[in-house]
C-alpha cells in the first residue's frame, strides 16, 4: 500500500500491480464518497443522492479500467 501511494505521487504506474491500484483507488473513493454523502445529504432528496452515488460508482469503474489499460501498455 505504501509503495502504491509513493508511486502514485511520483506520477508513475509502471511499478504498481493492479491490486495496488485497485486498493488505492477504492480507499480514496470510499473516503470521497463518505465525505460527499455527508456534505450533500441535506441538499438533495434520497432519490437524487442514490443517483449521485451510482454515477460515483461508474466513475470508479472508469478509473480502474483506465489504470488497467495504462498497465497493459
Amino acid at each position: 500500500m505504501l509503495s502504491a501511494k509513493r508511486s502514485v505521487y511520483e506520477g508513475t504506474l509502471r511499478d504498481l500491480s493492479l491490486e495496488d491500484i485497485n486498493t488505492t483507488l477504492s480507499l480514496r473513493n470510499m473516503v470521497e464518497t463518505e465525505r460527499m454523502v455527508y456534505q450533500y445529504q441535506r441538499q438533495y432528496s434520497e432519490k437524487d443522492l442514490s443517483q449521485i452515488l451510482l454515477l460515483k460508482q461508474r466513475w470508479m469503474i472508469i478509473q480502474l479500467l483506465t489504470a488497467e489499460e495504462m498497465l497493459a501498455t
